[in-house]
């Protein structure tokens, strides 16, 4: 019932909203004030737009009060001067609009609404001072962030677009129809480019990340993006492609290789996905790089290897991985620990820098990976078993 309530209320907020919104644009449109030549119908128009207004005041106070009331009572204090500033806001837009209703031409109201603006501003740095405009209060996930965010800057750039526009359209000049059309189609190409490059978009992710959030992922959208990709097309079905594209997919990449242990020991390169690589042979488990995994289990950061080898101490890369242009990050597969393989990520379309959350969330799925991995071996030796079961069976009998 609760819930019922709740989208009752927001439902009734929302059409409230959407009526003066409506009101509005039909009260500001060219064809309308064209029409009200009389001071009588100017003078109605004018009640008319306050009473929207007013409607639109006191919605905002209505989504306040829900805010208030359905928000954790720990977080009450802490959001105390936010309230305060934006409910002086709406609370002063209804007296003034209320006001406007029955006598529209009293302007000093409207002209204290610039004090009442700054009270309200003060009161948000004061709050933010004390802690309550924090973002470890503010809850808003990635991909709500980055939708917005691509959003403004489509309303942005289209307004810019049409801005420039009108300025060629005001000369009336020859060349004005054809600087419109110029500017119009490189619009649509520059616009086009943006929304289908993954390089920009990638970018933007990475700006968000970087300058709105605490943590840099959310790790409830990457951990579920990452089971359904190791899941996808059923149980052991392209598993090997599988755990490479859900590694690399992390860091925004496409793709790298797998090495996996076999009987004798070795690591063998047993898949690979969209990246070019010379063709190795076995790395053998006493190899620098086998030992460095096994012992560190770190993430080898190939930018960082070439920049401060001192870091990664004795560590010695093999040819194969330093002739492998597109190689970036060398990831572990640990299962407990033994190092039953480990994943060369490619480098992303869109360069950046990965630190310890990266680290963390790699290490992570790595290991989650490496348990599937491990599945699927044991399930393989126990079909090659069973197969040679059958086969000497089969022999005696013959036999």
């Amino acid at each position: 019932l609760g819930g019922y309530r709740k989208t009752l209320n927001l439902t009734r907020g929302i059409i409230a909203i959407a009526l003066s919104g409506l009101v509005l644009s039909l009260l500001t449109a060219p064809s309308l004030s064209a029409v009200s030549t009389t001071p009588y119908e100017a003078w109605g128009l004018v009640q008319l737009r306050a009473a929207a207004l007013m409607i639109l005041s006191i919605t905002g106070l209505r989504f306040l009060y829900l805010v208030i009331r359905f928000k954790p009572r720990r977080l009450q204090p802490v959001f105390g001067y936010v309230y305060a500033s934006v409910g002086l806001i709406f609370i002063y837009d209804t007296v003034v609009f209320t006001t406007s209703i029955f006598d529209p031409t009293d302007d000093a109201l409207f002209a204290l609404r610039g004090l009442i603006a700054t009270a309200a501003a003060l009161a948000l740095i004061v709050g933010s001072r004390k802690g309550a405009w924090s973002r470890k209060n503010v809850s808003v996930s990635h991909s709500t962030a980055f939708h917005f965010v691509l959003f403004l800057v489509i309303i942005v750039y289209l307004s810019a677009v049409a801005g420039l526009t009108w300025v060629v359209r005001s000369h009336n000049g020859d060349w004005a129809a054809l600087a419109q059309v110029i500017i119009i189609f490189g619009a649509i190409v520059v616009f086009s480019t943006f929304l289908s490059s993954e390089r920009y978009r990638t970018q933007l992710k990475v700006l968000l990340n970087k300058h709105f959030f605490n943590y840099k992922y959310d790790y409830r959208e990457e951990w579920l993006r990452f089971i359904r990709t190791l899941s996808r097309g059923g149980p052991g079905a392209h598993l090997l492609e599988t755990v490479i594209q859900a590694l690399a997919q992390i860091v925004g990449s496409r793709g790298g290789l797998l090495w996996l242990r076999s009987d004798n020991g070795t690591y063998e390169l047993v898949s690979h996905i969209d990246i070019d690589h010379p063709a190795p042979g076995p790395e053998p488990r006493e190899s620098s790089l086998v030992q460095f995994l096994t012992t560190w289990q770190w993430i080898i950061n190939l930018d960082e290897y070439h920049h401060e080898p001192e870091l990664y101490e004795t560590l010695r890369l093999p040819t194969w991985l330093l002739s492998t242009k597109t190689a970036w990050l060398v990831v572990p597969l640990m299962q407990d620990v033994e190092l039953l393989g480990f994943v060369v990520v490619a480098r992303p379309v869109a360069r950046h820098k990965i630190n310890w959350e990266d680290h963390d969330l790699l290490k992570t799925a790595g290991r989650q990976a490496a348990t599937h991995l491990a599945q699927l071996m044991a399930v393989q030796a126990l079909v090659e078993a069973r197969e040679f079961q059958a086969f000497s069976k089969l022999s005696a009998f013959v036999i």
